[in-house]
């Protein structure tokens, strides 16, 4: 008789299990796709059941919030930065995501505007798991968004610094900055596309 152990799943190993849910791929293609990327990794890659049960915590429930629309906003800068970020959620979600709610829009635009060094694929994919997927008070976004950790590698390694000594906690993607640094620098287009020219 086998008998299954349960293991708890790392939080970086939940991170990309919701970064590819979030490009709109189904928990058997995440699988698949964890299974060729943690080959030779020594991470457990999760079952099915486990990969389900991490999207399914994480969707919100559907809301009757309004969306946002080029026709109804008000500042012009601002429009042009919400559709740069709403044309990479597009792009890296292969269409299954194509409207921002006005509160996603707003909290998108704030992310966008603290820092020009964030690509628009990487405010939202902050975004989802620091104000969607977690406590934002909690999460470490601005701790994030003050240090810059996708910059450098000087950058990361003093946020790392503060976390081992325990001067803070881990931000709650910490995990996927480490290791997706630089499509939070250059975004679903590479380059410098994601980087806003405004200020």
């Amino acid at each position: 008789m086998t008998t299954n152990h349960r293991r708890r799943t790392s939080e970086e190993i939940r991170n990309r299990v919701l970064e590819l849910s979030f490009s709109g791929i189904n928990a058997t293609q995440i699988q698949k796709r964890l299974v060729g990327e943690l080959r030779d990794s020594s991470h457990d890659i999760p079952d099915l059941r486990t990969i389900q049960r991490i999207v399914k915590a994480f969707k919100q429930p559907k809301t009757r919030e309004r969306l946002w629309s080029f026709g109804r906003s008000e500042e012009a800068s601002d429009s042009k930065i919400i559709l740069d970020t709403l044309g990479e959620v597009v792009v890296g979600t292969d269409g299954r995501v194509d409207t921002l709610t006005t509160t996603q829009a707003e909290w998108l635009l704030k992310i966008r505007k603290s820092t020009e060094t964030l690509s628009a694929w990487g405010a939202w994919i902050l975004y989802k798991l620091s104000v969607e997927g977690n406590d934002y008070d909690s999460s470490g976004l601005d701790i994030l968004l003050a240090i810059k950790p996708w910059m450098d590698e000087r950058r990361a390694s003093e946020l790392q610094k503060l976390i081992d000594s325990g001067s803070i906690p881990a931000p709650s993607c910490w995990s996927f900055i480490k290791t997706r640094s630089e499509l939070m620098k250059n975004g679903i287009f590479g380059g410098n596309g994601g980087n806003q020219s405004e200020r």
